[in-house]
């Protein structure tokens, strides 16, 4: 029997040739399994269709055409070359385009993954952030190419100017996912944005693709600054949306949520300021009410030391007649007695010192007296003083008077109307122009 005999060499080269020749450049359908990335940027990974499997490799050239991010489960076509390789005598295709073979897989790998992190509790709400309510530095997270920066950019200006700081990503194909966990992390880093939005304007089902990634849903959920998703139009949802701390349906709805209006803030500030005003008019008046009450209980000075001057002299009037009767009393109580001269004398004369005695007791009482009331004055003076309008008028404010009467509000003016400022120093008469 005249068999061929081939060595080993010989045999595998043949096989090689007969397998290119066969084939040359072929499309294969399969479900990606065993996917990894050399640090070269090779692919290297498998096509699973049932039992059978193939080895393939995409080498760094090609890899870096493909538009999504390759990871096992994903139904794809691979085009290329099947070749093989004799040190391990195994065949495989040499990729040099992978497609997305259809959306069902895909569905099925995304929802897998939405359990597994809900499940884990990074949708939970209890872990959401608070949003700052007035923010002065947000960060954008999108292309600097794509209209979707400028229609936020255009939003804010309109509502609430402030200072945005832009971090350029690619938003669809293999390097998104890296580029936005990388500009998450760079806005973590610096630590000076108050916000983060990620952008990026409407797409199919496979631009939209990267932005189901658990790496990327990872990254959102360990940011301490809070993060809004604005991905697509309001119909599409993608996993980050459920991670974020805020989700808009739109970019530019994502520029309104994060900022007030501020018209309507003026509106409130001139609002506020009326009513300051109204009550700083009400306080003026009710303390000059309570002024004018005290005044009317208050005695003129003259005329309270005047009175006391008064009272004092009719005491000192009564006091002295009483000692004087006194003195005469008990002088006439010394005559019918005893008609010794000497005794009558000496009795005299100590009366004469009580007397002098007396009249000095009465001048410090009366001085004391006198002291105490100058005392309660010079208290009523300073309570006058304390509860004065112009000590308001003279830490800045002003009354506006209107035919003699205090004005409470701008709304009882009227244009070309005259009325009185009355300042700390002075009073002016002003006209109303507008």
């Amino acid at each position: 029997m005249n068999v061929p005999e081939y060595g080993v060499c010989e045999f595998s080269n043949t096989i090689k040739k007969i397998v290119e020749d066969s084939f040359g450049y072929i499309r294969i359908r399969g479900e990606i399994t065993g996917f990894r990335e050399h640090r070269s940027s090779h692919l290297y990974f498998s096509l699973k269709e049932n039992d059978s499997i193939i080895s393939a490799i995409c080498f760094s050239n090609n890899a870096r055409k493909i538009d999504f991010k390759i990871d096992n489960g994903i139904e794809v076509i691979a085009s290329g070359r099947v070749t093989t390789y004799g040190a391990r005598s195994n065949y495989q295709i040499i990729v040099e385009k992978i497609e997305i073979a259809g959306i069902g897989s895909l569905l099925k790998k995304i929802e897998e993954t939405r359990i597994k992190l809900e499940k884990e509790g990074l949708f939970s709400n209890d872990n959401k952030q608070k949003l700052v309510k007035y923010p002065k530095n947000i960060g954008i997270i999108t292309s600097k190419t794509g209209a979707v920066i400028e229609d936020i950019k255009h939003r804010i200006n309109q509502r609430y100017p402030l200072n945005i700081k832009l971090y350029n990503v690619s938003v669809q194909g293999s390097k998104c996912v890296n580029d936005i966990i990388s500009g998450i992390e760079y806005f973590n880093r610096i630590n000076d944005v108050e916000l983060i939005i990620i952008a990026r304007g409407g797409g199919s089902f496979e631009d939209l693709l990267p932005f189901n990634d658990e790496l990327m849903v990872r990254s959102i959920y360990k940011s301490e600054i809070p993060i809004i998703s604005a991905i697509g139009h309001e119909t599409d949802s993608v996993l980050i949306d459920y991670v974020a701390d805020l989700r808009a349906p739109t970019p530019s709805a994502a520029a309104e949520l994060i900022t007030p209006n501020i018209y309507d803030l003026k509106i409130n500030i001139d609002h506020l300021f009326d009513k300051v005003q109204y009550y700083c008019s009400k306080y003026i008046i009710e303390n000059i009410n309570i002024i004018n009450s005290k005044k009317k209980n208050l005695i003129d000075p003259k005329q309270f030391i005047g009175n006391n001057n008064i009272h004092i002299a009719h005491i000192k009037r009564e006091l002295l007649s009483h000692i004087k009767n006194n003195i005469l009393h008990k002088k006439n109580n010394l005559l019918a007695t005893t008609p010794n001269k000497d005794i009558i004398l000496q009795n005299i004369n100590l009366n004469i010192s009580n007397l002098a005695n007396s009249k000095e007791y009465i001048k410090n009482k009366v001085q004391r007296y006198i002291e105490k009331k100058n005392i309660l004055l010079n208290s009523n003076q300073k309570l006058l003083e304390a509860l004065s309008y112009k000590n308001t008028l003279r830490r800045g404010f002003s009354i506006a008077i209107k035919d003699s009467k205090v004005l409470t509000s701008s709304r009882n003016l009227v244009k070309d109307e005259k009325i009185t400022i009355e300042f700390y120093d002075g009073k002016k008469d002003v006209k109303i122009i507008n």
